[in-house]
């Protein structure tokens, strides 16, 4: 679906309380993780999302917020040419 996609991620977002954790798996097993003491904010996920945009066109498939709801995130996605950011439903696990 992505054939100009050189890289394909899964990531998210979770909390096990008290740590709350921003995650990608890339290829060959390629991890990338911060955590925090705290939710995290619109400025962190974009802090990640720009880590991982750069050189080569790029997927990810991330769940486990609803990052929507960001004005700052929505607009810095459309702003994007080569990173491919696909937003499951939340719910899509119960259907």
């Amino acid at each position: 679906r992505l054939p100009r996609a050189s890289q394909r991620w899964q990531g998210g977002a979770r909390c096990a309380y008290p740590v709350y954790q921003l995650y990608f798996h890339g290829p060959r097993g390629r991890l990338w993780m911060r955590c925090f003491t705290r939710p995290p904010r619109a400025d962190d996920y974009l802090m990640a999302f720009q880590a991982l945009a750069g050189k080569a066109p790029l997927g990810l498939v991330f769940h486990g917020a609803d990052i929507t709801a960001s004005a700052e995130i929505m607009a810095w996605r459309e702003a994007q040419r080569e990173f491919w950011l696909m937003l499951p439903p939340p719910d899509i696990a119960k259907a």
